[in-house]
């Protein structure tokens, strides 16, 4: 190979790199998810999908490359012996961590922001990687696991609990379904809280009355069922969400009126 020849391969080499690196700029603009899907998920993916696409274009750029200096790149990988089984050696955690970050990925396993557990650490989980995963503990310390160790992962931003609420309510004449419409209000206000909202499943309900006590009080039964890393809060965000709904008719909860 004379020494022009040489240089107008550099060139091409360097040529193709460069629309390489074009085409990754462009996909990681373009390619976007919906809008309808929740945050996290939208990074998450974003993510893998680029990451996806921007080793497929550099892999196509190295393998132009090397047809461009007219290696054979069989007799190569065919003598590598030893090395190439190194080489294979080397490369196989890799895609381990690889295939492990995808299986996450696709079943929706883990999302940024929920609160897992893995091996003997758990936390919020900050970011997901293709080859590492990283959880941050109530007391800040960041664990960092290569995806390939994650044999198990217990998610309780995902666990459901049902919550059984009875709350005592006085018998008003001719107001009880007034009365059960004012939970039933409280329960849709529940959902669209910003902060717990989304933690709470649309299978909540207002079950009724569940028992009249003599002194003219009805107990009035909800279920909740919600995350169950969150029922603490969202109980008591609902019990709160109900005072408010009977203030704002100014009945008084537990004082009867027949």
């Amino acid at each position: 190979m004379d020494k022009n020849t040489l240089l107008y391969r550099l060139f091409i080499a360097a040529a193709i790199m460069a629309v390489a690196l074009v085409l990754d700029k462009i996909q990681r603009i373009f390619i976007k998810l919906p809008k309808n899907i929740s945050g996290p998920r939208v990074k998450t993916y974003l993510e893998v999908i680029h990451s996806f696409f921007t080793a497929f274009i550099f892999l196509g750029a190295g393998l132009l490359i090397i047809d461009n200096f007219q290696i054979d790149l069989f007799p190569v990988l065919a003598s590598a012996g030893v090395l190439g089984i190194i080489i294979g050696l080397g490369i196989r955690p890799i895609l381990e961590d690889f295939f492990t970050a995808i299986f996450m990925f696709t079943q929706d396993t883990v999302r940024i922001g929920d609160y897992v557990r893995i091996k003997d650490s758990e936390g919020w989980l900050e970011s997901i990687g293709l080859r590492i995963i990283k959880i941050r503990d109530r007391r800040g310390a960041l664990h960092i696991f290569p995806n390939r160790e994650i044999k198990q992962i217990t998610n309780y931003s995902r666990l459901k609990a049902e919550v059984v609420i009875d709350l005592p309510v006085k018998y008003i004449l001719g107001k009880t379904s007034e009365s059960l419409k004012l939970f039933g209000n409280a329960l849709n206000n529940l959902k669209k809280q910003q902060d717990i909202g989304s933690y709470v499943s649309d299978k909540s309900s207002v079950a009724g009355i569940e028992e009249i006590e003599k002194d003219g009080i009805l107990i009035i039964r909800t279920i909740l069922i919600s995350s169950i890393l969150h029922r603490g809060t969202i109980s008591r965000r609902f019990r709160f969400l109900v005072i408010q709904e009977f203030e704002s008719r100014k009945i008084n909860l537990l004082k009867p009126e027949i």
